[in-house]
């Protein structure tokens, strides 16, 4: 049921999920810095009418589209719109750009640092992007105080229905997703429930002895954001190997992922225990999780890389921790700080990981579709994203999103940590029995590298002549009276003088016994 006498003439206060991203600044009325945003890449004969007409048509059946905010008396409020507000739909034509690709993405991150009218609505945004006569890119930005990752993979299935069903002549199904307002509501019941109590009492433990999310580089600070992201490609084969070897170690692709992940981060953070922050789902039950909206939040996950063998005997280990977990994560940070004192407050900052397993593909009808994603957020060290919906594009594999602060990390820095994560994994695929302690860090590009570095640059051939020696001895023969040595005393030494000096030193030498290429040394 929807809360009474406030859906939607009554403003209300935000979810613990809102109220979080409200204090980090997702209220800010000029900031973009919690717009996310994805992109589908549709190829084929796209109906651009219908597809305009199926992104209007969800946009109104959903009602986390339709929440608005305000802050009054220095409180952040939510209500529902009156009436759904005009779709932010257009079609930018790319088709002659030098680089249409390039082109979309330009396009793309412009539209996405665009500030909601959050009061005002809608709190998201569409642009369909054409790159040639049968390629299309749909962007989508939503402000996260509106939907999560999750939410824009429920709402691209409602469009790829409606789409669907319009190409067939057909009238849409009703919409099988929930409601936002009746999370709304069991939010605000939960802190007198038996349910918070069990929460506040596991959280308390949970955390008692975590500290912050580690860093690649112990001891960085965080002078600033400036996200950046390096993609790697994560092909079908790894992905199929990932998913043979969580069936075998009774975990999920995710958890098996995210194990190759701390593993990485321990060793580069020079810790046993690497810590790391991990978005939670927050959806109890099948309706939740069918619901789009606000939902998501992060929480730092330590891992104890101690006494496991082997990285199923690791994936194991997380698999079982974030079950028990997400039983408990109604909290949510913002309560966990309220409730659980500044000694047990979870930090948001540092090194991220977000591994989502597979979920269906979207279907359009004559189409390939294929989801990338764009912007998931701050990231204030570096973090690994990978979302199982990228996996719609018939198999070809999907990215790994690694987003990394650039004030902190050059694109070199991350490119190799991305190729260690490659290295690990391949390793692992290879072999999962083996002892963690065998897997070595560096892949052998790196190695060998580093034994260039070690054994200095080679001499070119031209060049073994003219070294130092006989470099000097070519200056003492054709520059004789050119001041060599100046000594402290003001004395000047003539090359001249130095050949003569050199030559006399080689003859008590000689007349020692000592032959040319053994080693002396003058007192």
């Amino acid at each position: 049921m929807s809360p009474p006498g406030r859906w939607p003439d009554c403003w209300g206060a935000l979810t613990a999920p809102q109220a979080g991203m409200w204090l980090d600044g997702a209220g800010d009325a000029s900031s973009a810095t919690y717009n996310i945003g994805n992109y589908v890449r549709l190829v084929g004969d796209l109906d651009v009418e219908a597809l305009a007409r199926a992104i209007s048509q969800t946009d109104a059946e959903s009602d986390c589209a339709q929440l608005r905010f305000v802050q009054q008396d220095g409180l952040p409020l939510q209500r529902l719109a009156e009436k759904a507000a005009p779709t932010d739909f257009a079609v930018i034509d790319l088709c002659h750009a030098p680089d249409p690709a390039a082109a979309a993405r330009l396009e793309m991150e412009a539209f996405r640092r665009r500030p909601f009218d959050k009061e005002a609505g809608p709190l998201c945004g569409h642009r369909l992007l054409r790159l040639g006569p049968d390629e299309h890119w749909w962007f989508r930005s939503y402000s996260h105080l509106i939907t999560d990752g999750l939410s824009s993979h429920i709402l691209a299935e409602r469009t790829a229905q409606i789409y669907n069903a319009s190409k067939r002549g057909e009238a849409p199904p009703e919409a099988w997703f929930g409601r936002y307002a009746d999370f709304i509501a069991e939010d605000e019941a939960y802190p007198g429930s038996a349910a918070y109590e069990r929460d506040v009492t596991y959280w308390r433990e949970r955390l008692a002895n975590g500290g912050p999310a580690s860093r690649f580089k112990p001891g960085n600070d965080t002078a600033g954001i400036e996200v950046a992201e390096f993609p790697a490609r994560l092909d079908a084969g790894r992905i199929a190997g990932l998913q043979a070897l969580a069936e075998r170690s009774k975990a999920s692709l995710a958890a098996v992922a995210m194990a190759v992940y701390y593993l990485l981060l321990g060793r580069m953070a020079g810790t046993q225990q690497p810590t790391a922050l991990t978005p939670f789902g927050n959806r109890l039950g099948r309706q939740e999780r069918s619901t789009p909206g606000a939902f998501a939040f992060a929480l730092p996950c330590t891992v104890d890389l101690a006494g496991k063998h082997s990285i199923g005997d690791l994936a194991r280990d997380i698999f079982g921790q974030l079950k028990r977990d997400m039983r408990h994560m109604r909290l949510a940070p913002i309560r966990m700080r309220a409730t659980l004192g500044r000694s047990n407050r979870p930090d948001a900052d540092g090194a991220g990981v977000n591994i989502i397993g597979v979920v269906p593909p979207l279907s359009f009808d004559g189409l390939s579709a294929s989801v990338v994603n764009f912007y998931t957020g701050l990231t204030s060290d570096i973090s690994l994203i990978f979302v199982g919906e990228e996996l719609g594009d018939g198999g070809t594999g999907a990215y790994l999103h690694w987003r990394y602060n650039a004030a902190l990390y050059t694109r070199a820095e991350v490119a190799r940590i991305a190729a260690r994560f490659e290295h690990l994994l391949d390793r692992v695929l290879a072999d999962p029995d083996q002892p963690l302690a065998d897997l070595t860090l560096a892949p052998e590009a790196e190695i060998a590298t580093i034994r260039r570095w070690e054994a200095g640059p080679a001499i070119p051939a031209e060049m073994q002549a003219p070294l130092l020696p006989a470099r000097i001895a070519d200056v003492m023969l054709r520059f004789p009276d050119h001041i060599a040595i100046i000594a402290d005393d003001g004395t000047e030494t003539r090359y001249g003088q130095l050949d003569r000096l050199a030559s006399a030193i080689e003859r008590n030498l000689l007349k020692a016994g000592v032959q040319r290429g053994d080693l002396v040394g003058l007192g």
